[in-house]
């Protein structure tokens, strides 16, 4: 068992390191050492530690999706910036193709292929009636309800 003079020296330095971080969040750590109390030891605070990183991670992932990434679609060109601010340019003329793409979460993404792959996702993306429809217009996302059947 770890004594409480030790757990006071690591939760004073997580508090510190939270501090310099985010001064919000010094006061939620430190109430949350406050709760584990006495019972903590280095493998709940490093596992604690570990969450607070990929919780971090993940929500700057999604912080950065939803504020830049941003998919523009024309009748003369495609506009496509990423998650990290940097923008293309594409022509019709450069597309090889367009189709939907179905994914495990029920939510439908379109695919347009140039020399990179753009997925415009419809569940998620602000307009994406308004692109599909364009698309459509253009001549792609055509569906072919007639199969050709192999004689035999």
């Amino acid at each position: 068992m770890i004594s409480h003079e030790e757990i006071g020296k690591v939760a004073d330095r997580l508090v510190k390191y939270a501090g310099s971080c985010a001064p919000d969040s010094k006061e939620a750590l430190a109430l949350l050492i406050k709760y584990i109390g006495a019972e903590a030891t280095y493998e709940v605070i490093g596992v604690f530690i570990l969450f607070l990183i990929l919780c971090g991670v993940e929500g700057s992932y999604f912080l950065l999706y939803w504020y830049n990434k941003r998919i523009i679609v024309t009748w003369n060109e495609i506009m496509y910036r990423s998650i990290w601010g940097l923008e293309r340019k594409y022509s019709w003329k450069d597309v090889k193709s367009v189709c939907y793409k179905s994914t495990g979460r029920g939510a439908d993404r379109i695919l347009i292929r140039t020399n990179k792959k753009i997925y415009i996702e419809t569940g998620m993306m602000k307009r994406s009636e308004e692109a599909e429809r364009l698309i459509k217009e253009k001549g792609y996302l055509q569906v072919n309800l007639i199969t050709d059947r192999k004689k035999g």
